[in-house]
């Protein structure tokens, strides 16, 4: 569909004109090419129109699509954050009290509300495989190193000394899990640029 204003267009027209005034219609019959002509153009200008909207309909749904997705990746970017900063933490070896306390007034309120906000991203809107195994996994790590963390506390509670090489692994393990989040994290960008190049190909 070219636009309207084009030289082929105008062509067309010309040459359209050109062979009803040699086919020298009388009245009636040029009052029937007149009506036929009208319908083609009225045709032509539905079809014209048509596409317009569907044209603007998809530029409307990538452009959600793509707000969307930049704020799912906001939120998975800030919990994958967070959870390498505990890991650093844990990793300069701080007592188990020091550790509980940093969590209670610091990183365990962000830590938890990363982890709700990550659970609430519907998995079946992220668009593709890659995509939704990232954001299990990250889930999936989150939950356990929470779950680590209450171990750990429980432990405290119950017993006034606790055997600084078995907290030493807690942290380990806590370490093992960050590693697999932000492995995770980095295959969900790769993930997202592929979508986004198929959705900007498919404009």
């Amino acid at each position: 569909m070219k636009p309207w204003m084009s030289i082929q267009n105008l062509l067309l027209a010309l040459a359209i004109i050109f062979c009803v005034a040699l086919m020298k219609p009388n009245s009636s019959e040029l009052a029937s090419w007149v009506q036929a002509l009208g319908s083609i153009g009225a045709i032509w200008g539905a079809l014209a129109i048509s596409r317009k909207q569907m044209s603007s309909q998809s530029n409307a749904d990538t452009k959600r699509a793509e707000l969307r997705d930049g704020a799912y990746f906001a939120v998975v970017e800030s919990a994958c954050k967070n959870v390498r900063k505990l890991s650093e933490f844990v990793e300069n070896g701080p007592t188990l009290n020091a550790f509980l306390m940093i969590w209670d007034y610091h990183v365990g309120g962000l830590f938890e509300n990363n982890l709700e906000m990550l659970k609430g991203i519907p998995a079946h809107e992220l668009g593709s495989y890659d995509l939704v195994v990232s954001h299990s996994v990250m889930i999936t790590k989150m939950i356990r190193i929470q779950n680590r963390v209450r171990e750990l506390r429980e432990v405290s509670q119950q017993y006034k000394r606790v055997q600084a090489r078995w907290v030493k692994n807690q942290f380990s393990e806590i370490s093992g899990d960050n590693e697999l989040v932000q492995d995770a994290l980095e295959r969900y960008k790769v993930a997202l640029e592929v979508k986004r190049s198929l959705m900007n190909s498919a404009i």
